[in-house]
């Protein structure tokens, strides 16, 4: 990745809100943290559509993205967010077969 692996999608506040994606862009612009890339703004559009318009990611990556999260937002306030995962997303793609248990347990 040209940047830390860290992709800032939301944030979420102590009383538990959420501000809408512009804030979130302009807090992380302010303190130079990466934040996802914006595929579509407007009405709903299916899964098919995102991941076409969304292509192989905004962070050069090497495989194709995972998924994509939507958000819901309406008259400058946050309603909702839900995450679509992929199925060609592997979980511990990247840990030794035959030693994945220890490597799990020391990834932290």
């Amino acid at each position: 990745m040209p940047h830390e692996p860290f992709v800032v999608f939301d944030i979420i506040e102590s009383n538990a809100t959420r501000p809408i994606y512009t804030e979130i862009r302009e807090r992380c612009e302010r303190y130079g943290f990466t934040t996802s890339g914006l595929v579509w703004e407007g009405a709903a559009i299916g899964v098919d559509e995102a991941h076409r318009l969304l292509g192989n990611g905004f962070h050069g990556c090497k495989n194709a993205p995972e998924g994509l999260v939507y958000r819901y937002e309406r008259d400058g306030m946050f309603y909702m967010s839900a995450k679509f995962v992929s199925n060609l997303n592997v979980g511990g793609d990247f840990m030794n077969d035959e030693n994945v248990y220890n490597e799990w347990e020391n990834w932290e």
